[in-house]
């Protein structure tokens, strides 16, 4: 057994040492080899700080982890995750700065460290090397910023239960099969362990540790996934769970209280090696009823962990956590346009009829409105009748401001409306993770609402500035995300998209000016409305506000396009931005543009180890 672990252990370090350098010199592999130590790294031990010198750089070569750069408010912001075949601190050897990052472990991890000293050497003896490595290093900084989503390379999963609500067994069996669809999968409890490994897994001493974390590492190389089933006691076999895990399950049925206790309370929220742990919280439901509420109350003491409603009857739920864990999870983000965005509804009848799955959806504006009722859950016919209710019945732009001092439209109507289609109706509460993009007037960036009053979230991600008046969202003024991101895309990547569907809009339209002067408001009048000549090809108020605001965020939209896996670009330029009369010509535009998408781009795209 020992000796099949060194040979696949030297098969990994052969791969990860071509990847960092290319073709290496017999002497040059030697000399390498001569000067690499081996690291062994507990689950939230911490590698290096950033600041600190760059001496070193380190190869993981079983484990998981995560790097950590300080925020602007002062605090830690996660930049992303190292996992297994991977480098870490190269970039300090080559700009002889220090470290940009902090690196702590996920997991118990084993790694191969180079010094800078060998560094050094090896670029004398051979430096066309360091053109090899200089050429990664750009290559995964343009990688860090499209970004794979957070659950990409998940390999081992630990789930803990949070109280009596959820039959252990039973969730173990379904979780496992779904998961097993992406790959072999080994379910370690602490009696498999024992039997499989021949050892305790709660024996004591230096060598039966590393051993038994040789085993694991063995298994991890093994098969795709780890499924560690914790015991329900603070015991040694847990806190090795959490130790060899890449994210921990807590599962909770929501009859229960929503208060931390046990393992959990002990473990993962008190402060400890496994406060870094990476956690999501399932929110087991009996049936298929009433749609989920008081999601807040469980999500506030636990901090910033995601979380995913489960219908225990429904076993669509449990393929999309499997989905999203295996790094395969689908998001769809849909820009906004106004009138427009009918449009999305078609594509979205397109990717149903294709069976494409969505297992988390976002937008901005008149997009993030479409979205929200996906989140929902809805089935299609629902969907469509709820939407064109809304928007196709009457002005859903609503009455007139009548003193015009911030915006040419009161908002009331928008309101209603929201409320009315959403209720009072939290975004955790929703059966599918949405967010939605606003742009935020004080300080002038993006914010990502993915938790809030959803109808107050959809009514700031619409303020179309001069149109609607800003909102006040967290004491700060909120308008059209459009303005600032009209298609946000990476939120889906950092909230774990796998692959991402990016829906945007053609709303490139010429407008053929057949006069030299722009006409007085009195002229525009008597020509639509007198004469009705509509000699004066001019855009409306709003289109022009619209278009307006998405001149400073060009470059951000076509980038967004390019890092999605698949777009769809329905051309509704003829449609008028607040014609809601053109409902089902918008749909039927972009259901067709879908159909021929998807017919020519075929599945490939769906799995992101193929793209």
């Amino acid at each position: 057994m020992g000796q099949r672990r060194d040979s696949v252990r030297r098969e990994l370090l052969d791969r990860t040492l071509v990847s960092l350098f290319g073709k290496i010199s017999p002497e040059s592999y030697r000399e390498i080899e001569g000067n690499l130590e081996v690291v062994h790294l507990k689950g939230g031990e911490w590698l290096f700080s950033q600041g600190e010198p760059g001496d070193s750089m380190y190869m993981v070569m079983g484990g998981r982890l995560r790097a950590l750069g300080r925020s602007d408010g002062g605090g830690e912001r996660m930049i992303g995750e190292i996992s297994r075949g991977e480098s870490v601190g190269e970039m300090a050897l080559i700009t002889d700065e220090p470290r940009s990052a902090s690196i702590v472990a996920i997991r118990d991890s084993i790694l191969i460290r180079l010094s800078k000293a060998s560094f050094e050497r090896l670029i004398r003896s051979q430096p066309d090397l360091l053109l090899n490595l200089s050429r990664l290093v750009i290559r995964r900084l343009t990688r860090s910023q499209r970004g794979r989503g957070r659950n990409s390379r998940i390999r081992s999963v630990a789930v803990v239960f949070a109280g009596e609500g959820v039959p252990r067994e039973e969730f173990i069996r379904r979780f496992s099969a779904a998961l097993g669809v992406h790959g072999s999968i080994l379910n370690l409890s602490r009696e498999r362990v024992e039997a499989l490994a021949g050892i305790l897994p709660a024996a004591e001493g230096t060598e039966a540790d590393r051993y038994l974390a040789s085993w694991l590492d063995e298994q991890d190389g093994r098969h795709r996934f780890l499924v560690y089933e914790t015991e329900e006691t603070d015991s040694p076999w847990t806190r090795r769970c959490l130790r060899q895990a890449d994210r921990v399950l807590v599962v909770a049925g929501t009859k229960e209280d929503p208060a931390p206790r046990g393992v959990e309370a002990d473990l993962l929220v008190a402060p400890g090696p496994f406060a870094n742990a990476s956690r999501d919280l399932v929110l087991v439901h009996p049936g298929e009823g009433l749609a989920p509420s008081g999601t807040s109350r469980w999500l506030d003491p636990r901090g910033s962990v995601r979380h995913y409603h489960l219908r225990w009857d429904c076993g669509a739920d449990m393929e999309r956590l499997a989905r999203v864990l295996a790094g395969k999870g689908v998001g769809i983000v849909f820009s906004g346009g106004g009138a427009k965005g009918f449009a999305h509804i078609g594509v979205l009848k397109a990717l149903r009829e294709a069976s494409i799955p969505i297992d988390m959806v976002g937008g901005t504006s008149m997009g993030a409105i479409l979205a929200a009722g996906i989140s929902a859950d809805w089935d299609f016919d629902t969907y469509l009748r709820t939407c064109l209710q809304a928007f196709s019945r009457g002005n859903s732009m609503g009455g007139i401001s009548l003193l015009p001092l911030v915006s040419f439209f009161s908002g009331e109507r928008l309101d209603s409306l929201l409320k009315g289609q959403f209720g009072g109706g939290e975004i955790e509460d929703l059966w599918i993770p949405f967010y939605c993009a606003s742009s935020n007037l004080t300080t002038g960036s993006v914010e990502v609402h993915d938790r809030g009053p959803l109808w107050k979230a959809l009514r700031a991600s619409a303020s179309l500035p001069g149109v609607f008046p800003p909102v006040v969202y967290g004491n700060h003024l909120h308008i059209d995300g459009g303005t600032l991101d009209n298609l946000p895309v990476s939120a889906a990547r950092e909230f774990g998209a796998g692959v991402v569907i990016a829906c945007d809009l053609d709303l490139d339209k010429q407008y053929r000016l057949d006069y030299q002067v722009f006409p007085s408001n009195w002229e525009l009048f008597k020509d639509r409305y007198i004469t009705r000549r509509k000699r004066f090809r001019v855009p409306d108020l709003p289109s022009i506000v619209f278009q307006a605001t998405l001149l400073g965020n060009h470059e951000k939209h076509e980038k967004a396009l390019v890092d999605a896996d698949i777009h769809f670009r329905p051309k509704v330029r003829k449609i008028r931005f607040l014609d809601w009369s053109a409902f089902g010509q918008a749909v039927e535009i972009g259901y067709l543009h879908a159909r021929e998408r998807l017919e020519q781009a075929g599945r490939a795209w769906l799995d992101p180890d193929c793209t």
